[in-house]
């Protein structure tokens, strides 16, 4: 938010992109499983070689890498 209001990030449409932080804000802070325990889940890479995935100290996925949108 500051750099928005510093004019670094979206110089053109500072208004819509703070109207889109506003909503995603709200998004997150209603989106009631986030306050659910953490369960176990799955994530598939359709690139799932070892390269893609860094393992922290203890053995946990820290990072996916290399997902293309």
């Amino acid at each position: 938010m500051s750099a928005i209001k510093a004019g670094t990030l979206f110089r053109r449409g500072a208004y819509r992109a703070y109207l889109a932080h506003l909503e995603v804000r709200d998004l997150i802070l209603g989106c009631a499983a986030l306050t659910e325990d953490e369960k176990e889940f799955y994530l598939k890479h359709p690139d799932g070689t070892a390269d893609n995935i860094l393992i922290d100290g203890s053995g946990a996925v820290s990072a996916l890498l290399d997902w293309e949108w």
